[in-house]
C-alpha cells in the first residue's frame, strides 16, 4: 500500500474545506505576510519548546495538542497541525487565518521535514 504524503494531505483538507481558510481576495500587503509569518515561526518555536518539556516529562513526544501540560496555545488566528510523532521524533505546520496560501513547518528528530529541505527546529515558511 503506498503510503500518501502527510503534507498534501493536510493542505488539501484546509483547502477542499469550507470555513477552515477565508476567501480570497485582495492578496495581503508584504507587511501582513511578513507579520503573519513571524507569528507562525514564533507559535512553532514556542510548541517545539513545550514538546521538549513534555519529553523531559514522559520519555517521548506528546501525540497530540490535547497532550500538551504546559500549556501550550497558539497565536490568535493561527492553526497548527501536528502531522506526525513518535517516541523520538515529530513535525507540524501552521497557518495564519489572515494570510491564505502561507504555510509554515518545523520538525524534530528523525521526522520527514514537511516544506522538504530544513534544518531540525527551525521553521521554514511558503508561501503566498
Amino acid at each position: 500500500m503506498q503510503r500518501i504524503p502527510p503534507l498534501p494531505v493536510v493542505i488539501g483538507l484546509l483547502v477542499a474545506v469550507p470555513g477552515l481558510l477565508p476567501a480570497q481576495g485582495t492578496p495581503p500587503d508584504s507587511m501582513t505576510v511578513q507579520s503573519a509569518a513571524a507569528t507562525l515561526r514564533s507559535d512553532l518555536r514556542n510548541f517545539v519548546t513545550a514538546q521538549e518539556a513534555h519529553f523531559a516529562d514522559h520519555g517521548t513526544y506528546a501525540r497530540s495538542l490535547r497532550q500538551m501540560q504546559h500549556g501550550y496555545h497558539t497565536s490568535s488566528g493561527v492553526t497548527l497541525v501536528l502531522l506526525t510523532s513518535s517516541d523520538s521524533s515529530h513535525s507540524e505546520i501552521a497557518i495564519n487565518d489572515k494570510v491564505p496560501g502561507l504555510v509554515c513547518a518545523t520538525f524534530v528528530g528523525n521526522a520527514p521535514p514537511p516544506l522538504g529541505a530544513a534544518k531540525e527546529g527551525v521553521p521554514v515558511c511558503r508561501g503566498p
